[in-house]
């Protein structure tokens, strides 16, 4: 059995607004190939699938836009590192240091583990975001775990990972 959105989505209350939107999403006409700039609200959203990095009953997921789950992030800098800091929660973007090293949404500050490096894809559209494991730089993607979807920093060698674009929100 394949869990998707709407399997973690049928769990969540209605009545918890904890990771709710607050924010109408852009239209599509504001989507650029730039990279994020620090202080501004993004969207980050998979060039491939078109699903969104989202905060959900706590768990960073990969959304459909204009769902329950709630996908925007600020751009911070620390250390001439990029940061990701969630909106609604004010927690970072992280892993969390297992191999595999699935992400998380739950440092107060942004630390080696909340790292991020953006770079440019060679030949395709939009940016690979690498995270910071003691001294590497590891892509994030999607690692099949029996037949359950899950975002993850690639450790095998000459993995690439995702494209993603960054969607600034007025």
């Amino acid at each position: 059995m394949v869990t998707t959105y709407e399997d973690i989505t049928s769990s969540v209350s209605k009545e918890d607004n904890s990771t709710a939107n607050t924010i109408n999403t852009p239209p599509e006409s504001v989507a650029t190939n730039l990279a994020p700039e620090v202080g501004h609200v993004y969207l980050i959203r998979s060039v491939s699938c078109g699903r969104e990095l989202a905060l959900l009953n706590g768990q960073v997921v990969l959304a459909q836009a204009g769902s329950l789950s709630s996908p925007y992030w600020t751009c911070v800098r620390n250390g001439g590192w990029y940061g990701f800091q969630h909106l609604s929660s004010g927690r970072f973007l992280g892993h969390d240091g297992n191999k595999p090293g699935g992400l998380r949404c739950s440092a107060e500050r942004q630390l080696g583990w909340e790292h991020f490096h953006i770079g440019p894809r060679c030949g395709s559209e939009g940016y690979t975001l690498y995270m910071k494991y003691w001294s590497w730089l590891q892509p994030i993607g999607i690692r099949m775990e029996g037949e359950i979807e899950r975002l993850d920093r690639l450790y095998e060698e000459g993995a690439d990972g995702m494209g993603w674009s960054f969607i600034e929100v007025p």
